[in-house]
């Protein structure tokens, strides 16, 4: 398990393609509006509270929570049928207004970085602690985005797993 910001894998089952799809609507909420994941989120079992859409041969969920939506991945699902059997090719990663906020942070963080650390080395390595700084918030920016991710993503995995009742491969 690398600390990537998206993870893929794939399902493995003998469910057939339609199957998949109203299994997967059924199991989730429909996306009809940006309040309505508050008062779904109190409507609805411990096990579906996940929302999205489901296309032919695809389907794109999230998770609901009642706060903080920046950890919620996006989990996308392709279905393709080979020889009597359904494999479901597994995506999940942020949403893109998270990795444009990623993109400012580290642009920031990197630039702030490398001027601290050219003022360190101009004044003979009198003041270091700005390079370390600078290097504490890449460090702890990553990790405050990460982390969260890789718990909410655990979560979508299990639901997956447990929707299909499938082996991972």
């Amino acid at each position: 398990m690398g600390f990537y910001p998206f993870e893929s894998y794939k399902i493995k089952t003998s469910l057939q393609q339609q199957e998949i799809e109203s299994l997967v609507a059924s199991n989730i909420w429909v996306k009809t509006g940006y309040n309505s994941s508050l008062l779904q989120s109190s409507l609805m079992r411990e096990w579906d509270k996940f929302e999205g859409r489901v296309q032919k041969n695809k389907f794109c969920i999230n998770r609901v929570s009642r706060g903080n939506k920046d950890s919620a991945p996006l989990v996308v699902g392709r279905i393709k049928t080979q020889s009597g059997n359904s494999i479901i090719h597994v995506v999940i990663r942020w949403a893109i207004p998270i990795y444009l906020f990623m993109t400012v942070w580290f642009t920031g963080a990197f630039i702030a970085f490398f001027a601290f650390l050219d003022e360190a080395i101009q004044k003979g390595g009198e003041d270091i602690i700005g390079p370390f700084v600078a290097a504490g918030f890449i460090g702890g920016g990553y990790l405050i985005m990460t982390l969260p991710f890789k718990r909410e993503s655990a979560k979508a995995k299990h639901f997956l797993n447990q929707l299909f009742k499938s082996q991972t491969k």
